[in-house]
């Protein structure tokens, strides 16, 4: 499973931005998750920010990157697509035939915005359980006291959610199938008195840190997290 890398404004450089293969950003009040920026390198290692939630200036983003920013030209060998509701998509030319095929049948601009990363990862060959880098701040297995809600479902997928720095809390994505177990003594957590227990229906489940429960309740209504109740 690979990791990702939070991106702050001394980290927003052309060069970094050169190595894109595809590149997703949604406007100020975009539907979903709105001012995520997100690139997406050969080797599926995926570098993120939010200009609305983090400490991250856009004019900074947008020196630094050529696709960020509305009413920019599409630089030459770049394909475009609209997601809708203020979501951008850019991905090298070389992969449009791949992209598409992967992609499907769409009926709407909105079933892309559900599919794009999944078929973005799986044009660049990167599974999930491929893990080579060593460069990202922050590990899969985060400090548990760093950690404000571990959720996952019984064969499928995990989500946590960790407090990084002035950034606020980010997400780890666990893939369908893994075990989160691997990664965090959810058996024992639950018994730890620091720690509830929530059943959210349809085999999901969540343990909520007391010490960061405030945290919790404003991540309750993130389409992030919304999503992952939904799948």
């Amino acid at each position: 499973m690979k990791g990702i890398t939070r991106l702050r404004n001394k980290d927003m450089k052309k060069k970094l931005f050169d190595r894109a293969q595809f590149f997703f950003w949604a406007e100020w009040g975009a539907m979903g998750d709105a001012g995520a920026v997100e690139m997406i390198t050969e080797d599926g290692c995926r570098y993120c920010c939010n200009f609305v939630r983090d400490d991250v200036d856009p004019d900074i983003i947008a020196e630094a990157c050529p696709l960020f920013g509305l009413d920019r030209p599409i630089p030459e060998g770049w394909m475009y697509h609209y997601l809708g509701m203020g979501n951008h998509l850019y991905y090298r030319m070389k992969y449009d035939e791949e992209y598409c095929r992967l992609l499907g049948e769409i009926e709407n601009p909105g079933q892309e915005y559900q599919r794009w990363l999944d078929t973005a990862m799986k044009v660049l060959g990167v599974s999930d359980d491929d893990d080579d880098s060593d460069e990202f701040p922050l590990p899969v297995s985060a400090p548990e006291d760093q950690t404000v809600f571990i959720a996952w479902q019984e064969g499928g997928s995990g989500l946590a959610g960790v407090i990084e720095g002035k950034s606020g809390v980010v997400y780890i994505d666990f893939a369908e199938g893994v075990d989160i177990n691997a990664f965090y003594p959810v058996a024992s957590l639950m018994k730890n008195g620091e720690w509830v227990y929530k059943d959210m229906g349809n085999g999901k489940n969540i343990i909520v840190n007391k010490k960061h429960s405030g945290a919790f309740m404003k991540l309750s209504e993130e389409p992030r997290l919304l999503l992952w109740l939904m799948e």
